[in-house]
């Protein structure tokens, strides 16, 4: 595996930690999460990060299979 790969693997890892965070700020109520935008937003980011990150490595890697 590519080092450029495994460092896009590492930052997805990170985002879905904060994702966790995020949930667990919410007390994993779906109801407290949507009435804050900012939580909503901070979870918007963070897809689109995983998405790029994808992105990225299928462009270095298109075999990979994910």
């Amino acid at each position: 595996m590519q080092p450029r790969v495994l460092k896009y693997l590492l930052d997805i890892q990170s985002v879905i930690q904060e994702i966790e965070v995020i949930k667990n700020k919410s007390n994993n109520d779906f109801n407290t999460f949507k009435a804050e935008v900012i939580l909503q937003r901070a979870v918007e980011r963070d897809l689109e990060i995983i998405g790029e990150a994808i992105r990225k490595i299928l462009d270095l890697d298109p075999d990979l299979k994910i």
